[in-house]
């Protein structure tokens, strides 16, 4: 079985993205032979992240697509939901501003993972990991990439994880904001992947 695991590189006046410190951290086959993990970094561009995320699909063929990306919250969380909606007052890496617009009129407001997000949480926690379910993944790149994983890759099951921030990156944030170790964030990481293929 093969995985498509991407992240995103460091984004603004971060030197770091919690999401690229954490795959970075696991191993090619952290169950062995029964898994495979194709990492791949993505940049935060609106245009170019579902570009190369499509291109990546025909060329790995995976089983599974699993995003990862970074945001300052106090859990992972598993996104359930993909918005048909943009927004971008201060631009993506290429520049690109947007007051906030559908992605597309012809399609739905709303766009759900298959996976069991739901059962996937509460195992994660059992096993000591810091997880909720999220019902919004925001409306910048990572929920662009999500809505476009969902839309363009219907019979592949997909995913998007948000990870909290980094240590050094909440200690340049307002007191108060919450990270996580990026090594702890990688065992939550490999958990999950555990279960996505374990028979359901």
């Amino acid at each position: 079985m093969k995985i498509l695991l991407t992240s995103f590189d460091p984004f603004g006046t971060d030197s770091e993205n919690s999401s690229r410190e954490a795959v970075s951290l696991l191993p090619d086959a952290p169950l062995g032979d029964v898994v495979a993990l194709s990492l791949h970094i993505l940049p935060v561009s609106f245009a170019r992240a579902p570009e190369i995320l499509s291109q990546l699909v025909a060329s790995e063929r995976p089983d599974i697509i699993l995003m990862t990306g970074q945001a300052a919250r106090s859990s992972i969380c598993l996104e359930l939901t993909a918005r048909n909606w943009v927004k971008s007052l201060h631009g993506d890496i290429d520049g690109f501003l947007s007051p906030g617009q559908q992605i597309s009129l012809s399609l739905p407001d709303e766009l759900h993972t298959t996976l069991p997000v739901e059962s996937i949480a509460q195992a994660l926690t059992a096993a000591g990991h810091t997880v909720a379910v999220s019902r919004s993944a925001g409306t910048f790149v990572c929920n662009r990439l999500y809505f476009h994983a969902l839309h363009t890759f219907p019979s592949l099951p997909s995913l998007f994880v948000h990870l909290p921030l980094t240590p050094s990156q909440a200690s340049r944030r307002p007191d108060g904001t919450l990270s996580l170790p990026s090594a702890d964030a990688a065992a939550a990481l490999t958990a999950l992947i555990t279960l996505l293929i374990s028979p359901r």
